[in-house]
């Protein structure tokens, strides 16, 4: 969750609205990570919207 706290080193989370593990295999979706993290030019954490804790959600405001 981003608190205008970013440095250099960190990295960048991004929230997935649907379980990408349902539609992919673990190797397809470590691949997709990578591409994203490829893209970016950046660590990327990749979190599924559905797996997050609600009061976590709530606060970075994902409804």
């Amino acid at each position: 969750m981003a608190l205008d706290q970013a440095k250099p080193e960190s990295d960048i989370d991004l929230i997935y609205k649907k379980d990408p593990i349902g539609k992919m295999s673990y190797q397809e979706y470590i691949d997709f990570i990578r591409d994203l993290e490829n893209a970016l030019q950046n660590r990327v954490d990749l979190v599924v919207k559905d797996k997050m804790n609600p009061i976590v959600a709530y606060d970075a405001r994902i409804k």
